[in-house]
C-alpha cells in the first residue's frame, strides 16, 4: 500500500468516525428540543443525523475501496448539559465545522499528493 493510500485512508477513517459521532449528537438533539415549535426542528435534526450516517458509510467504502481497514471508532461524545436550543445549534455548528476542517484536510492530501 502506497504511503499516499495509508495518509488518505486514515483522514477517511478520522472523517468516518467524526461522522458516527454526529448521528449519535444529532439523534440525540432532536430527543432534547422541546416547546411547541419543536417538529421542525426535530425533524431538521433528524435529517441531519441521516445525513451524517450517509457520510460515514461513503467514507467506509472509500477506506474499503483503498485496501484499509474502515474504523470501528466514534468521534468525540461529549455531554455538555447545555439543552437550550441555541446552545445545541452552536454545538451542531460546532460539530460541523470540525467535519468540514477534516475534508478540506482529505481535499489538500488529494490534490498536494
Amino acid at each position: 500500500m502506497s504511503e499516499h493510500a495509508e495518509t488518505y485512508i486514515g483522514l477517511l477513517n478520522e472523517i468516518m468516525e467524526t461522522e458516527l459521532a454526529g448521528v449519535v449528537k444529532y439523534t440525540h438533539y432532536s430527543l432534547m428540543v422541546y416547546g411547541y415549535n419543536r417538529i421542525p426542528i426535530v425533524d431538521w435534526m433528524k435529517g441531519n443525523a441521516t445525513e451524517s450516517l450517509d457520510h460515514a458509510h461513503r467514507a467506509g467504502e472509500f477506506v474499503t475501496l483503498l485496501g484499509g481497514h474502515p474504523s470501528l471508532k466514534i468521534g468525540t461524545l461529549l455531554e455538555t448539559e447545555q439543552h437550550d436550543i441555541g446552545d445545541i445549534l452552536r454545538e451542531s455548528l460546532e460539530h460541523e465545522s470540525h467535519a468540514l476542517k477534516l475534508y478540506y484536510k482529505l481535499l489538500k492530501a488529494a490534490t498536494e499528493g
